[in-house]
């Protein structure tokens, strides 16, 4: 979950090229939110709207666990 938390963390700060390598490093516990995590660090112009339902997800996903 932490990884995650790490890959919105450098999403958040416009740095894209880390979340996409620890994103692709590391196991997620969720595969769905670091697939989606890592889409979207791959997309050029990033759709704010879709980071922050993803986000919301991944912040979700890691109080339930």
């Amino acid at each position: 979950k932490y990884v995650l938390l790490l890959a919105v963390l450098y999403l958040e700060h416009g740095q894209a090229e880390n979340a996409k390598n620890i994103l692709e490093e590391y196991q997620t516990d969720n595969e769905l939110l670091g697939s989606l995590l890592l889409a979207h660090a791959n997309q050029p112009s990033s759709n704010g709207s879709n980071f922050d339902l993803i986000k919301e997800a991944v912040f979700a996903n890691s109080i339930s666990l």
